[in-house]
């Protein structure tokens, strides 16, 4: 502190002007001439990527990794569960593109693989002698054109049946009416598995909490409240997605709490949202977004989110809760969620930067079953730089705060550790459950010294009457 305080009063007094880099070490190597010389590298390195450049990338890396797995295992065995549509249809990303052989052009084949359709259903008549002689041949060409190129779509031809043409016809209709289309689930070319649902209705529940502020951001929390089975009797929702229908009502009752006192109130406006058509492309939330499209002037969506969360699956398995701080905006966020067990803790723990760990322990306590929440603040000394120690250090109590009284979190133990080794199953349940004394012991007075004691000595003048 006292050499913070002090250099802009040395820089002022060595003349600023004279000074053209400023580095900032903890480390003696930091600040030598290869330290310098590092440090020139990194200014004229390129700036960190955005959120939004960082996401576009992952999501080219994971296209990537699908067409290699593609491009060695084919679509034979891809199943299929889509929204049915026309190819003359504008929008067919996610969507089931269904032609007949006299649809099939290299331009529309074309057009569903960049618009990254579900799948493509090539209908081909039982008799082909039928057939005129140029849709035959343009066909040909267009078969022979598409097996020239790489595919990232299953691409089924079919023979026609009465259900395929049926299908065939309405989504027809339903493209020139512009109207909702059917589903299609297609398991393998031979295993003939085909369901089209055309009756459905779909309802939404909607809820919203109004931030602070003039037109604040929007933060959308949203589940999908249905499940889906072969046999509808027999499907099983209870992780998918009873987990996320829970959570998302647990969560809108304490943001209730928080948006209810003004001073509380935080500068974003959220919204809950529950869907069904889960198991189908999601197609309740698709039409739920359109409708508040529809009405872009009083709806809270229109160029104005700035996050949303889905919910789906949360209770598959019990996961350490890992937060961090973005040192650039100083904020905490979530680092990982990973399942733990209480063995498997110490490795969990990391030993090159500091952490918040939220842990569920669950454990056996004179013979009940608990489940305990532990705060956890690792702090490895050795590698850690000031400014981390300092952030970390001043953050843990607003989090704690936070985290207890805003979101009703009740933490049993806390503990602050700098090496992750210590936290065997002993000691985390001696530290949850601590020994209690049933007789406090009463401070032993020491004997006086042995042999015989010397006269009484005056300690205060006698004084005469």
């Amino acid at each position: 502190m006292l050499y913070a305080a002090t250099r802009a009063t040395l820089k002022k007094e060595f003349g600023g002007g004279l000074i053209k880099d400023e580095i900032f070490g903890t480390v003696k190597e930091e600040v030598s001439l290869s330290g310098y010389k590092k440090f020139l590298t990194l200014q004229a390195a390129p700036l960190p990527l955005t959120a939004a450049e960082e996401e576009l990338r992952q999501i080219k890396l994971s296209e990537v990794r699908i067409y290699t797995h593609i491009k060695h295992t084919s679509c034979r065995g891809a199943i299929v569960v889509a929204e049915a549509r026309s190819s003359d249809e504008p929008v067919l990303t996610r969507r089931c593109v269904v032609m007949k052989v006299s649809d099939l052009t290299t331009e529309k084949y074309l057009e569903a693989q960049r618009q990254s359709a579900a799948a493509v259903f090539v209908l081909l008549p039982q008799n082909t002698s039928s057939l005129p002689l140029d849709v035959v041949q343009s066909f040909m060409v267009s078969e022979s054109e598409v097996l020239q190129r790489e595919s990232l779509i299953p691409v089924y031809v079919v023979p026609e049946d009465d259900q395929l043409l049926c299908m065939y016809e309405e989504v027809k209709q339903a493209a020139a009416a512009r109207t909702a289309s059917i589903f299609v689930r297609e398991e393998t070319p031979s295993s003939s598995k085909r369901l089209c649902i055309r009756a459905f209705m779909l309802r939404f529940l909607q809820g919203t909490l109004p931030g602070a502020g003039v037109d604040p951001p929007t933060i959308l929390i949203t589940a999908h409240y249905d499940a889906y089975g072969l046999a509808p009797w027999l499907s099983h929702g209870a992780d998918s997605n009873g987990s996320g229908v829970t959570v998302l009502l647990e969560l809108a009752r304490l943001f209730h709490k928080l948006y209810g006192n003004s001073s509380t109130r935080p500068p974003y406006n959220l919204m809950f949202s529950l869907t069904g058509g889960g198991k189908y492309n999601f197609l309740g939330t698709k039409k739920w977004i359109a409708e508040h499209l529809d009405h872009a002037e009083s709806s809270l969506l229109h160029d104005n989110v700035a996050f949303v969360l889905c919910l789906d699956t949360l209770a598959n398995g019990d996961e350490l809760y890992m937060h961090k701080i973005d040192f650039e905006k100083e904020l905490i966020k979530l680092s990982s969620t990973e399942h733990t067990e209480v063995t498997d803790l110490p490795r969990r723990i990391a030993k090159d930067c500091a952490r918040y760990h939220f842990f569920l322990y669950k454990h056996s306590h004179e013979g009940d079953y608990l489940e305990s929440t532990v705060f956890i603040y690792s702090m490895p000394l050795s590698t850690c730089t000031i400014r981390e120690r300092m952030l970390y250090s001043s953050c843990k109590n607003p989090l704690v705060d936070t985290v207890e009284n805003q979101l009703q979190m009740e933490i049993e133990k806390k503990l602050e550790i700098d090496n992750g080794d210590e936290l065997t199953p002993d000691v985390l349940y001696e530290e949850v459950h601590p020994k209690q004394h049933a007789h406090k012991q009463a401070f032993a007075k020491p004997k006086g010294p042995a042999g015989k004691r010397g006269g009484r000595r005056i300690t205060r003048p006698q004084t005469e009457d």
